[in-house]
């Protein structure tokens, strides 16, 4: 599931024949199960480690993982004692694969991990790998605007092409470190002749929340009419512009702020969530979670996801599944999905919380 109240991020790690994971949980008490089999139906456990576990501080826990086995599917379950929210993810490994994203590890000054796929800009980095054979990385820049998700009836979902002309490509030495000095996409590769690689950003500083006028005005995108959000963007006074929208939607102005508060925060967590070659709210699984709110069932399996969500008073039943590809997850794309988008844009457009 995708709970605000847990978030959780952990990375591979391999130093000679160690094996890790590191585990980043918030603060507080947990039991977890750690689990790797040989394919993603459950079969053949390669290793387990289970038990609980007291986080006291933000530095991460670090388990060994006990297995010859260089391709395997990673289960990983954690659920917070205390306010009974549940993390569980699942994820196909190939450490063969020089360019599989946990093979590429990014590290602060300190040597800590780095989980996330946004950072600061201005900010040093040091890249390592898992193979010690690899000794140096490909690091391109690019600084193209990114456009949001098509609606989910709409064919033609824009993947990202690491063929396409970077603003800049670097050579950088294994255990050197590297600074991000301009803002937007970096993509790393160990191995150029393959199409994957691991994705870091740097947005503005207060990513993943979005604070200036423009940030917010480019994230109703999905709600706005193509005559609303011109008009919103062209505006003199696009505070002024963006308040008499919001407000168009709403009874009162305390509506109008709980509209706001849900909308927005929903941004934010998909951005925290689902980030990958651009922000997380531009993402398809982005999309879903800002207009239809966190799924009610989540299903994972390496190469897929699948979403439900159940039928409530002012929603039909409606279910997505999002294919991996590249390290993307994109949409399964069908007309019928454009009756339950619509009636959730009404919705939004109403004044209603969906």
């Amino acid at each position: 599931m995708y709970n605000k109240e847990l978030i959780v991020n952990y990375q591979l790690t391999r130093e000679n024949s160690e094996k890790k994971i590191a585990l980043q949980l918030p603060l507080g008490k947990y039991t977890f199960r750690i689990e790797g089999f040989e394919t993603y139906k459950g079969e053949n456990s390669l290793f387990q480690k289970t038990g609980q576990y007291q986080a006291f501080a933000k530095e991460p826990l670090f388990f060994d993982i006990q297995t010859t086995i260089e391709k395997f599917v990673l289960e990983v379950h954690i659920a917070d004692l205390e306010n009974k929210a549940i993390f569980h993810d699942i994820l196909d490994v190939d450490w063969q694969k020089k360019n599989h994203p946990q093979n590429i590890i990014l590290k602060k000054q300190d040597n800590s991990l780095i989980f996330n796929d946004f950072i600061k800009k201005g900010s040093s980095i040091f890249l390592t790998h898992n193979d010690t054979t690899v000794r140096q990385f490909q690091v391109k820049l690019y600084q193209e605007n990114y456009l949001p998700a098509p609606p989910p009836f709409i064919e033609g979902t824009r993947r990202f092409n690491p063929n396409s002309r970077p603003t800049a490509t670097s050579i950088i030495p294994v255990g050197s470190s590297f600074t991000a000095r301009e803002k937007g996409l970096y993509f790393i590769q160990a191995d150029t002749n393959t199409a994957e690689g691991q994705f870091f950003n740097v947005f503005d500083d207060d990513y993943p929340n979005i604070s200036s006028l423009v940030q917010l005005i480019s994230a109703n995108r999905y709600i706005t009419t193509n005559k609303e959000y011109k008009e919103l963007t062209e505006a003199e006074d696009k505070k002024l512009a963006l308040d008499e929208y919001w407000l168009a939607r709403s009874s009162s102005k305390e509506r109008a702020r709980k509209l706001i508060r849900t909308f927005y925060n929903r941004i934010q967590e998909a951005n925290q969530y689902f980030t990958s070659y651009k922000e997380g709210w531009k993402t398809d699984r982005g999309m879903i979670y800002t207009i239809f709110g966190e799924p009610d069932e989540v299903e994972k399996y390496p190469d897929f996801e699948f979403w439900y969500y159940k039928v409530i008073d002012y929603r039909r039943g409606v279910s997505f599944i999002f294919d991996k590809e590249q390290g993307e997850f994109i949409l399964r794309r069908s007309r019928t999905l454009e009756l339950p988008w619509m009636e959730q844009i009404h919705l939004w457009r109403q004044g209603i919380v969906p």
